[in-house]
């Protein structure tokens, strides 16, 4: 048995997500919310012919073993867990400790013969009768269709806690030929994090001249509110292309790498493999392709916006290893700010999931509070163990860039985070690990970040004005 996880063996069909799974006591143990396919020892999805499943596939060609559920014991751990206010904690004491005040009544039945009326409480009703079709509320409601022949029964079973093989689903049709375009996709971008090995990190040279041709027309005498708008408009005339947000292709094998070929996390610095990332988020990617299958059949029954939240629950459960300095909640998650590569980076997705969409604060206790490896984090204000620099001048070019689209309040970025943002870049100076970046995605992307190549700018420029309302 998995820690927070139950595989069994049931029939299920989609939309089945959050039915309830009982032991052979009728008792509930966990909530359904996946089937468990069959992965090659990559972590890669298998077809029934042992093939590599891709997302344009049916479900039904994919080899499901067993199903999973949400172990009950574990959703009570974490409600318990939680920090409440007063309120919330009545609640929840109330849910734990009520006691049901309807007992469960056992209709009487003769099998091959007449069904016996239950023997039922006043408070619970009489049985309901349409058209040979009885129900009685006991409170579990039971239908008895009756029909000419005789009596047909179809009886719901528990899960069973033996290792019968699941039910496969059947289109009737043959299994199609595997599309190979995902296995294509991911040796490439591993091809190119292998070759990453060998290329040279960083031009100096080189960069040197990209610098000097991209601010070739800039003024030197311009006022801080004139030097805010031109270069934000520089850095968005250069903006030629716009990659999407795919970190296994975009981030990994090659933009986001240190000196010794390797990724850090952001905040944790904790190392990774590029290759261990860009198997990891595809198979991330399939995972999402299967719920999404599956959230897809319950679409019609879900407003706009309640299928908008169950999206964003859907990628909050199977988070990318990449990081938004600026959080997409902020704009939308809208492109080109999602996939712009300038303020994407490598990060653990618990450290991910640890920041949220917190904007950044400097505690001055922070060295000798007790904190986590990532950072440390309270109500709206997360100051992270690492990156302090690098992600100012992410933040700074986000601002620069897309002026408005983070917003001065206290959520996201008032005039005192500001100077926060500033206080980190002077006390954490650009390196070659930050300049290889730039150069790396003004080759992809077409801008620079003007806070790396000329870091003295920073005291001169008024980016309020990048804040929206």
């Amino acid at each position: 048995m998995l820690e927070n996880f139950i595989h069994y063996h049931t029939d299920t069909a989609p939309g089945s997500s959050g039915s309830p799974l009982f032991n052979d006591q009728w008792e509930v143990v966990g909530l359904h919310h996946s089937g468990v396919p069959k992965r090659d020892d990559q972590g890669r999805i298998l077809t029934r012919n042992n093939t590599l499943w891709t997302t344009d596939m049916d479900d039904g060609t994919i080899n499901w073993i067993a199903n999973e559920g949400v172990r009950v014991s574990r959703i009570v751990k974490h409600i318990k867990n939680q920090s409440l206010g007063s309120l919330g904690y009545r609640l929840r004491d109330q849910m734990f400790e009520a006691v049901p005040t309807m007992a469960a009544q056992t209709p009487n039945m003769s099998v091959g013969g007449a069904l016996e009326p239950p023997r039922i409480s006043p408070s619970l009703g009489a049985p309901h009768i349409s058209e040979g079709v009885a129900t009685w509320t006991i409170p579990l409601s039971i239908s008895v269709q009756l029909g000419g022949a005789g009596l047909m029964q179809n009886f719901s079973q528990p899960a069973a806690t033996g290792h019968a093989k699941p039910a496969q689903p059947s289109t009737g049709q043959p299994l199609p030929a595997p599309n190979t375009t995902l296995d294509e996709e991911l040796r490439a971008y591993l091809e190119e994090a292998r070759q990453a090995r060998t290329r040279p990190y960083y031009d100096k040279k080189v960069d040197a001249k990209d610098k000097k041709s991209y601010y070739a027309d800039l003024s030197s005498s311009l006022s801080p509110d004139e030097l805010f708008s031109t270069l934000s408009d520089l850095v968005r005339r250069t903006h030629a292309t716009k990659p999407g947000y795919k970190p296994s292709k975009e981030l990994y094998p090659w933009i986001d790498l240190r000196p010794n070929r390797k990724l850090r996390s952001i905040y944790s610095g904790m190392e990774f493999d590029p290759e261990e990332l860009i198997r990891e988020d595809f198979r991330i990617d399939q995972e999402r392709g299967l719920r999404m299958r599956e959230l897809a059949v319950r679409e019609s029954t879900m407003t706009a916006s309640q299928f908008g939240q169950e999206l964003d629950l859907l990628e909050a459960a199977l988070p990318y290893n990449c990081e938004h300095v600026v959080p997409q909640s902020w704009f939308g998650k809208k492109e080109p700010m999602r996939g712009d590569l300038h303020h994407l980076f490598a990060c653990e997705s618990g450290c991910n999931s640890f920041r949220g969409n917190t904007p950044y604060f400097d505690f001055p206790d922070f060295e000798e509070v007790t904190r986590n490896e990532c950072g440390k984090r309270e109500e709206n204000k997360f100051e992270p163990s690492g990156g302090k620099g690098v992600v100012a001048r992410a933040t700074l070019y986000f601002l620069l860039r897309y002026p408005g689209e983070i917003n001065a309040t206290a959520k996201e970025y008032t005039q005192d985070r500001i100077a926060t943002l500033l206080q980190w870049h002077q006390a954490f100076p650009v390196d070659d690990y930050e300049r290889h970046r730039n150069q790396a995605i003004f080759h992809r992307q077409g801008n620079r970040n003007p806070l790396i190549d000329r870091p003295k700018w920073a005291k001169k420029i008024r980016f309020e004005g990048g804040l929206g309302d």
